[in-house]
């Protein structure tokens, strides 16, 4: 399927997602018109100085008027509460997709809110920095990336081909599943890491043996790869546990088995459980790395 052409595609929220996807779809000629919708003026107008939007407005009503595609990039919480907002606005046969990492609760609320003949679908491309806002988007930032699409019974097929379509031309690997299915996978695979790269650096920083500056002299790029992700916004993150704490927990539930067996294993100074404690982790890290490669 080729890819899709839009008259005039709304963005709203145009900070480190928006702004590349705008880059992103500028550089394809994927929309005649890009618009950008959000609360700050001055947000808006700096995505338009970085080149991620047209023009921008901070009135609804104005920047959907026409439109034939909408993409919601802001923070989970926010995309629940933008779409009760932006569905009078929306025409029949307007594609609307969201770049949210929390899909369920999204889901459903889009049901509710959105009227009937607007084609809506969940979307998740798996992208992302611990850096914040448009002078840090990229136009290949979604290429090679992996893009969840969430599919239930009420998506229209149109929904999900012209969506496949789209973020396939924007260079993603795109994959089917159930919203559920998301947010528990999601959950072990992004959310769990986040939480675990916070909590070892607060564990560092709350040391009585270690200062900051003796942390940054001697840590090695071990650490810093580890928690790297610990510096992205909490406010986004804190949305994102808010919106799937059920998952969490019950990954956190699995990894606390796992963080027994080690605690058991030094307690008894056991080599040889030790050792097969590495080996496990070590082969299930290079089998991730095998599937990189493919």
């Amino acid at each position: 399927m080729a890819p899709p052409r839009f008259q005039k595609l709304v963005i709203y929220g145009v900070g480190l997602l928006g702004g590349s996807l705008g880059m992103a779809l500028r550089r394809r000629a994927m929309a005649a018109e890009i618009v950008g919708l959000g609360r700050s003026q001055e947000r808006l107008e700096r995505a338009r100085q970085f080149g991620a939007i047209d023009r921008g407005s901070t009135r609804a009503a104005e920047a959907l008027e026409g439109a034939d595609a909408v993409i919601l990039a802001v923070p989970p919480r926010q995309i629940r509460e933008r779409l009760a907002e932006i569905g009078p606005h929306l025409a029949p046969g307007t594609f609307l997709t969201d770049v949210g990492s929390v899909k369920a609760r999204i889901v459903e609320e889009a049901r509710r809110a959105i009227p009937p003949g607007v084609l809506y679908i969940g979307s998740h491309p798996m992208a992302g920095s611990e850096k914040a806002g448009v002078e840090y988007s990229r136009g290949d930032f979604y290429e090679g990336c992996a893009c969840i699409l969430t599919p239930d019974d009420s998506t229209d097929p149109q929904a999900l081909a012209i969506a496949r379509s789209f973020w396939e031309a924007l260079g993603a690997r795109v994959i089917e599943m159930d919203p559920a299915r998301h947010d528990r996978l999601l959950a072990g695979i992004s959310h769990l890491p986040h939480l675990l790269a916070s909590a070892l650096m607060q564990s560092l920083a709350r040391s009585s043996d270690l200062t900051a500056d003796e942390v940054a002299a001697i840590s090695g790029q071990g650490l810093k790869d580890m928690t790297r992700i610990a510096a992205a916004d909490p406010e986004i993150w804190r949305q994102i546990f808010s919106e799937n704490s059920d998952a969490v927990l019950a990954w956190l539930d699995d990894l606390e088995k796992v963080l027994n067996e080690w605690r058991h294993a030094l307690t008894k100074n056991d080599g040889k459980t030790i050792e097969a404690l590495f080996t496990e982790g070590s082969d299930a890290r290079r089998k991730l790395e095998m599937k990189d490669e493919t």
